[in-house]
């Protein structure tokens, strides 16, 4: 997939078909001047940048060209307590090479999906949350579960994730052989097919494809990390960084965070998890 600028400004746009989360919009914010909140408000819309092939989390349905999943109806959130309905978000698919150019350069006004916290990324964009905690697995062939107890057993290894994925350290630190895939689906896929020995990501990414492929499991090493995501946004943009920590923190005590757990990740078999502390880190 080309990564750049001008094909991100061609991305998919998939206004969303799923009806709104509360039953009014809520009071616009004050947006001080210059910011991603004056400019959200002016154009009338969220614009959210998000890989698209993640299900369970953030996916294109191509039978209702609407976007769903957990983080979708996170963003869905967001809008309402920008005063805006779901039908105002819009998802641009964004490379995740190219999700920090892409909201540095304006083409997106938040970055979700899947977007772990890490030092690097705030050295780059601000990171509102964590909204949510995940942990890292492997993910091998149902016949080769058992071959894999330590990290380390993954020397030699072909395993496969994203460019930019938090588990890339992992595979090299412990001599594994790196194979990017930037389509999430493919890397899956060749786990199932035996191109590649296994993939490595966290739970809640993985949830879906465990139950569309019966021969993809988590292999017998333990969580290697826990990871927490976050919503990207623009670095130093300090009010609309306030305005997100303070809307995901509502969208917890509010009971909301809950129903959109069990709406999404309960159905795939993910164990009970509580909210995360929202950070106030700015």
């Amino acid at each position: 997939m080309n990564t750049s600028a001008s094909t991100i400004a061609r991305v998919i746009l998939a206004a969303s078909l799923v009806g709104p989360l509360s039953t009014h919009a809520q009071d616009k914010p004050s947006a001080p001047g210059g910011g991603t909140l004056e400019r959200i408000q002016k154009r009338g819309s969220l614009v959210v940048g998000a890989r698209l092939d993640l299900p369970g989390v953030v996916q294109l349905n191509p039978l209702t060209n609407a976007v769903e999943g957990f983080d979708a109806d996170i963003a869905r959130a967001l809008a309402a307590r920008l005063g805006l309905s779901a039908a105002k978000v819009r998802f641009t698919e964004v490379p995740s090479a190219s999700r920090e150019t892409a909201l540095n350069q304006g083409l997106v006004d938040i970055l979700i999906g899947a977007y772990v916290i890490t030092p690097k990324r705030r050295a780059l964009v601000g990171q509102a949350g964590p909204y949510v905690d995940a942990r890292a697995y492997l993910y091998v062939r149902s016949e080769n579960r058992q071959r894999y107890k330590r990290p380390e057993d993954i020397k030699g290894k072909r395993i496969c994730t994203t460019p930019t994925g938090t588990s890339v350290p992992v595979i090299q630190q412990n001599e594994g052989i790196f194979i990017p895939f930037e389509d999430v689906s493919a890397c899956t896929q060749q786990v199932v097919n035996g191109t590649v020995d296994g993939k490595m990501g966290n739970d809640l990414n993985n949830l879906g494809f465990v139950k569309q492929y019966p021969d993809l499991v988590a292999a017998d090493v333990p969580a290697m990390r826990t990871e927490g995501w976050g919503i990207g946004l623009k670095k130093d943009d300090i009010a609309f960084c306030r305005f997100t920590s303070g809307a995901l923190k509502e969208v917890v005590s509010s009971g909301e965070w809950q129903r959109l757990w069990d709406k999404h990740f309960a159905p795939l078999g993910v164990a009970p998890q509580k909210p995360p502390v929202v950070g106030d880190e700015c």
